[in-house]
């Protein structure tokens, strides 16, 4: 259901519609339920001029409150764009809409004849001959618009034929440019394998280094040591040999001699425990002679992963603990008199 009816003329006899009061704004009245639809609209009261029915025609839309206008202000010729039955304001009457009179309307056509020898043969042919002319000035035209569309044609197949290479072109750039991102990605992957094996070889040199360090350090305590038990044996062995120089007519019966003689044992033993110590010490001082060549090996063979600034700093702290390192002393045993 629609509020109008799409329509100037009568719903019932199809006869003309005329205004019986003056344009006036819509009211709640007439709209009922659609008023704020339909706001600001001008209307007025109408009736069919032969059967009497009831109308509420539309007049004048351009001062709507809620829509825009859709339609031209009215004029004499058309003084509305369209009705509505006046009670139910849709396209459905209601019993006060009705008409008054019913209609019949009566058709008919009067055909008006010419003799055909009255018809001027000049005029008909001049009037042939305009429209074999225009018909001339028509078929160039069309002739011209279809050489234009045949040019068109070939451009479009000329442009068609372009886009496609185009779209060949994209494709293979789009083929290189994934390509060139898979290699791409190969090698960040290449970069950070070889950085972590770089990261591995600096913990690896870090910690040889500092063994090193160590070894070093050991090794020179033990020549420290190796040092001392020397001293310590050559004052033994002038003690002995000044003590054999007093005593040149003792023998073993003498029980200070016999004393001295244990105690010369005693000496006798420590010094060859000793001398097991110094022979550690030199083997230490071999390896660590044998030390100092790999770490000059491994300063070639990493010089390129790790900076010449970290193994000089290595190598410095390893000379600086073989320099600084002591060894305890060791016992001296004292001869008895």
């Amino acid at each position: 259901m629609s509020r109008n009816l799409g329509q100037t003329h009568c719903e019932f006899c199809m006869g003309d519609v005329r205004l019986v009061e003056e344009p006036r704004p819509i009211t709640r009245k007439d709209a009922d339920w659609y008023f704020a639809m339909f706001e600001g609209m001008r209307v007025a009261n109408a009736e069919c001029v032969d059967c009497e029915a009831k109308y509420l025609a539309w007049v004048d839309d351009t001062a709507l409150v809620r829509n825009e206008s859709r339609h031209p202000p009215p004029t004499p010729e058309t003084p509305f764009f369209d009705l509505s039955f006046r009670s139910t304001f849709n396209d459905e009457h209601g019993p006060a809409d009705v008409p008054k009179w019913k209609v019949v309307r009566h058709v008919r056509t009067t055909v008006e004849k010419t003799p055909w020898a009255d018809i001027d043969i000049a005029a008909r042919d001049h009037e042939i001959a305009d429209l074999t002319a225009r018909l001339a000035s028509q078929s160039e035209q069309l002739q011209g618009a279809i050489d234009a569309l045949r040019d068109k044609e070939v451009e479009l197949e000329q442009a068609q034929g372009e886009c496609t290479r185009l779209a060949k072109h994209f494709d293979a750039t789009l083929a290189e440019q994934l390509r060139l991102r898979k290699a791409l990605e190969g090698q960040f992957t290449r970069i950070n394998d070889l950085s972590s094996h770089v990261c591995s070889l600096k913990a690896d040199l870090a910690r040889t280094t500092a063994r090193l360090i160590m070894a070093t350090a050991r090794a020179n305590s033990w020549k420290k040591l190796a040092r001392r038990l020397r001293e310590k044996r050559a004052i033994v062995d002038h003690d002995v040999d000044e003590f054999s120089h007093h005593c040149p007519k003792c023998n073993h019966h003498n029980p200070t001699m016999c004393a001295v003689t244990g105690q010369v044992k005693k000496l006798k033993a420590a010094i060859e425990a000793r001398k097991a110590e110094r022979d550690v010490g030199l083997a230490l001082l071999k390896r660590l002679k044998a030390a100092e060549v790999v770490c000059e090996g491994v300063k070639r063979l990493y010089g390129s992963f790790c900076s010449d600034s970290l193994i000089d700093d290595a190598l410095d702290a390893w000379r600086h603990a073989k320099e600084e390192t002591r060894c305890p002393d060791a016992a001296t045993p004292t001869p008895r008199a």
